[in-house]
């Protein structure tokens, strides 16, 4: 087991988002696998430490899931807990892909795997543009994700709302998409999720943002669904109080944020799909293209953190009219993720 300080176990904890993947591997061929850490839980709440399906038998301790994977529980209590699990598998297998996750739960949780590389680790905070990239290449570590949030709000004061309303969604990443820009813990949420790399992209910009007496709320589809209503004025979104509303938190972000590299993915909305076609609503394309125009130089002049920007060929810019989410000026094809993964290969090595 480890043998850092209490201090020092606090200090290496990070955010746990839905799901964190990672490989262990064997110390040497004689030995078993171990896993070891640390975690905190709230009371009565569970994580899932889970192997990835169809590499080996299950192992002693754990359990067989029907949905193919192997696991046991990591349950929540007081404080920081350990834990530690030693496992026997076949001589010839040297590393095997595994897991830790959440497990119906919205509470905040935090933990460490003492044998877990997580450095080259990437926490989006954009949208599926950037997102959808880890679905279909998975070398790459996904750490976090936050969306359905404008920059401009993401410093603003919290919103009190009734915890209860949130439950009316049944979605657990968009409860926790909602609840972080209510309660305005992504900035936080950004600072303390494993890795070196944070992946910034604005497409979300293009949702409303409403103005209530005491802050600033972005007015998502998620939100939407909960039936909360936030009574107040809506920011014109093209206007100069956006891009100053933005400016300010972009600098506020990129302050909090600045002991980690800040990749901004350059995406602009396309105009015509794979196929050559020309897609509906020109002029609302080229009205968004003009304010990420307008963004990416506020960002170019404005942070405080390094950064590294993906700027894309048009060719690559190409609606994909079989993506999973819809045919959209933002949904794009499998090039365009393969482009950007092998850019982000290029600035994490």
């Amino acid at each position: 087991m480890s043998s850092l300080s209490q201090f020092e176990i606090y200090d290496s904890l990070v955010a746990l988002d839905g799901s964190l993947a990672f490989t262990l591997e064997r110390d040497d061929v004689t030995s078993d696998f171990r896993i070891s850490g640390h975690y905190q839980l709230d009371n009565g709440q569970r994580l899932v430490v889970g192997i990835e399906p169809g590499q080996i038998e299950t192992p002693d301790g754990f359990t067989s899931s029907p949905a193919g994977f192997d696991y046991f529980y990591l349950g929540g209590g007081n404080g920081v807990q350990s834990f530690e699990r030693a496992f026997s598998v076949s001589e010839n297998v040297l590393a095997i892909k595994m897991f830790i996750k959440r497990w119906y739960t919205d509470s905040e949780i935090f933990v460490q795997v003492d044998q877990a590389k997580l450095d080259d680790g990437i926490c989006v905070m954009g949208s599926c543009v950037s997102r959808d990239t880890f679905s279909y290449e998975n070398d790459l570590i996904l750490t976090g994700y936050r969306a359905r949030f404008s920059f401009s709000t993401l410093h603003r004061p919290p919103l009190p709302y009734p915890q209860e309303i949130l439950q009316t969604n049944k979605s657990d990443f968009q409860r926790r998409m909602v609840q972080a820009d209510l309660s305005k813990t992504a900035i936080r949420f950004a600072q303390l999720t494993a890795g070196r790399f944070i992946l910034s992209d604005f497409i979300d910009e293009r949702l409303e943002i409403r103005k209530t007496k005491t802050t600033e709320i972005t007015v998502s589809p998620e939100l939407l669904s909960t039936g909360l209503e936030v009574i107040g004025d809506t920011v014109d979104g093209m206007s100069e109080k956006y891009f100053g509303g933005f400016r300010s938190g972009w600098e506020a972000f990129t302050q909090c944020v600045s002991h980690k590299t800040v990749i901004v993915n350059r995406a602009y909305w396309a105009s015509h799909s794979e196929d050559g076609s020309l897609l509906a609503d020109q002029k609302e394309i080229a009205a968004q293209n003009r304010k990420l125009s307008r963004i990416y130089e506020i960002v170019e002049n404005h942070s405080h953190a390094d950064i590294a920007t993906i700027d894309y060929p048009p060719e690559i810019l190409r609606s994909a009219p079989d993506h999973q989410w819809g045919m959209s000026p933002f949904h794009f094809g499998r090039l365009f993720h393969e482009y950007q993964a092998h850019a982000l290969r290029r600035i994490i090595g």
